[in-house]
């Protein structure tokens, strides 16, 4: 076992610094101020970045930042600030953590402007924060929360029994994540690619922002999937795309020009939305055992109707929807056995299209 401890408190004190050995290491990682730059490699089981007693931390008091930290780990039950700090702060911070290996356990907190570089504008390419853990890292863990301004990350997780976490606070967050991804991976939201395999999986989103905010999650062709996503102020967007069975996605907006957008593919999935006024739903299912429930309200008509479809095919469906304002849209297909709608429009100047066969 060897125990590294990087510390550095001058803006340029410490570039490059690089620790890699074989199983069961330490690096406690405290660089304060802005510019640092800290490379960690590790190999083997068992290595840790973090503690004693607490560490790992990129502190710029002056908020000028540019703190970047790459971090590199093969093998099982390694961790990044295990269940706690692992703490940046400043403006356009970076944060790279690539994990192979069962077990593997994220968390990273992050205070600032643009950390990640500004938006990744649901790109899953470039230079920006991001936490991978391969197809061999499975029971693993990644929990992220940002708070400021503009900030983005980006998620991978391959493998199976993993679980994704991410919070953003204040404005303008952007979050892109896949799970069950085992390489290559395509979308660019949304032409597709990617989910490959995964089960047991589940994905949080919170995001409490204002202005320009997306999220995109995917999950791959196994079983039992959740996500859950929730976000707060305007021009917010959610893209959820699922394979598999047992999956289910639930989804609240409040606040302006929402868009919901839910994919499901296989068996027993339920997808619950609510949302607020200007805001339109599209969802798709295909499968047996199928359920959609949602809400919209304060449609104001002309450019700010909401709109709900819902898209069934399969066997056992459901379809609840409720809307209310005025100038509001529902249109249900349900194409399959055992389907039911039920739709409740409140106000005036409504429209409801209902295809059963």
């Amino acid at each position: 076992m060897k125990t590294h401890l990087l510390l550095s408190t001058a803006v340029v004190a410490l570039l490059g610094a690089s620790s890699a050995f074989a199983g069961s290491n330490t690096v406690y990682l405290n660089q304060i101020d802005s510019s640092q730059n800290a490379s960690i490699t590790q190999s083997g089981s068992s290595n840790t970045v973090g503690y004693s007693w607490r560490n790992f931390v990129q502190q710029n008091g002056g908020l000028s930042g540019h703190n970047a930290l790459v971090i590199n780990q093969s093998g099982n039950n390694n961790w990044v600030a295990r269940d706690a700090q692992g703490y940046q702060s400043g403006t356009s911070n970076t944060a790279n953590i690539s994990q192979a290996g069962y077990g593997s356990d994220v968390e990273l907190q992050q205070s600032g402007t643009e950390n990640g570089n500004g938006y990744i504008a649901y790109n899953n390419g470039g230079a920006y924060n991001s936490v991978f853990q391969d197809a061999s890292s499975n029971s693993s863990k990644a929990s992220v929360v940002q708070s400021g301004y503009r900030n983005g990350f980006d998620i991978v997780q391959g493998g199976y029994g993993n679980n994704t976490s991410l919070t953003q606070n204040n404005n303008g967050g952007v979050a892109y994540i896949r799970q069950g991804t085992a390489g290559s991976y395509y979308d660019q939201s949304s032409n597709r690619g990617t989910p490959t395999g995964g089960n047991n999986n589940a994905i949080t989103v919170n995001q409490t922002t204002d202005y320009a905010n997306y999220v995109v999650a995917m999950q791959g062709n196994g079983d039992s999937n959740t996500a859950t996503l929730t976000q707060q102020g305007d021009e917010l967007r959610v893209n959820s795309w699922q394979q598999g069975s047992s999956n289910a996605v639930s989804s609240t907006q409040v606040g302006y020009y929402s868009t919901a957008v839910f994919n499901q593919f296989g068996t027993l999935n339920s997808a619950t939305s609510n949302q607020g006024n200007y805001a339109s739903a599209n969802i798709y299912q295909n499968g047996y055992g199928n359920q959609s429930i949602g809400s919209q309200y304060g449609g104001a008509g002309s450019n700010y109707l909401n709109v709900a479809t819902v898209s069934q095919s399969g066997d056992n469906n459901t379809a609840n929807y409720a809307q209310n304002g005025y100038s509001n849209t529902v249109s249900v297909t349900q194409t399959g056995n055992w389907n039911n709608s039920v739709t409740s429009q409140t106000g005036t100047g409504h429209v409801a299209n209902i295809v059963q066969n």
